[in-house]
């Protein structure tokens, strides 16, 4: 096992596995997405800050992936994005796209758990819209 400073399981090895390169990766994503996380934010938080990047650039990348298109779509609104708007999400998908085919083994299961956790940290958000 690797652990963080606080204790947190951050990779388990697995030794005996035939699964592949990559299986001890996907078994510690997987652990680390059982965890119990007081909100979808602080989730998404841990896995950007605990992903094995291969590089600073496939930081920024990630960051770049997941920021906000300027102006923001409307989620009260049934509006259609203008086509700057469209323009940014086919730059941002395209980007994610990219980064998913040249990551690293390893790091391509973190990536997918990012994405997931970034679609819930969206409907969450949008649910919190709702309510005020």
């Amino acid at each position: 096992k690797i652990v963080d400073a606080k204790g947190n399981v951050i990779e388990q090895v697995n030794l005996n596995s035939t699964n592949g390169a990559d299986s001890h990766y996907d078994s510690g994503v997987e652990e680390m997405e059982q965890r119990n996380f007081k909100t979808p934010r602080e989730e998404l938080e841990y896995f950007l800050q605990n992903c094995p990047y291969d590089s600073e650039r496939q930081r920024s990348d990630v960051s770049y992936v997941l920021s906000a298109i300027e102006p923001p779509l409307s989620t009260m609104q049934n509006s259609r994005p203008t086509p700057e708007q469209l323009k940014q999400l086919n730059d941002r998908r395209n980007k994610k796209a990219e980064l998913l085919a040249t990551a690293s083994l390893g790091v391509r299961p973190w990536l997918k758990s990012i994405w997931k956790a970034s679609k819930k940290v969206g409907a969450w958000e949008r649910e919190e819209e709702k309510t005020k």
